[in-house]
């Protein structure tokens, strides 16, 4: 019976030794799996945050581009405005020519 005890006693102690082997290699498991979602972690918060600066970057660029185009188009249509001008000038003196003349030969 002393012997079964002590076998049992053995049994009990390996088997206390197995767990804690386990328990520790659980450990190790989670320690290296916690590392690999913090690195995880990392790298998506610096490729979101490389895609905020592309955004960021392409906005100002496209607000300066639009700013450019409102200057050109602002540029054409002054001188659009001003061939209008000068062509309606034209008319209006080729037109006092006309009535000069016409009031020349009623004369």
């Amino acid at each position: 019976m002393e012997l079964a005890r002590e076998a049992a006693m053995q049994a009990a102690k390996a088997q206390q030794r197995d767990n804690h082997i386990l328990a520790l290699k659980l450990k190790k498991d989670l320690e290296e799996k916690f590392a690999e979602k913090d690195e995880k972690k990392k790298e998506d918060w610096q490729k979101k945050k490389e895609t905020v600066e592309t955004v960021q970057s392409q906005k100002e660029n496209a607000a300066k581009e639009m700013e450019r185009v409102k200057e050109e188009k602002r540029k054409i249509r002054d001188e659009v405005n001003k061939e209008l001008t000068e062509a309606m000038q034209r008319r209006k003196e080729e037109e006092e020519v006309e009535q000069r003349k016409r009031e020349e030969l009623i004369r």
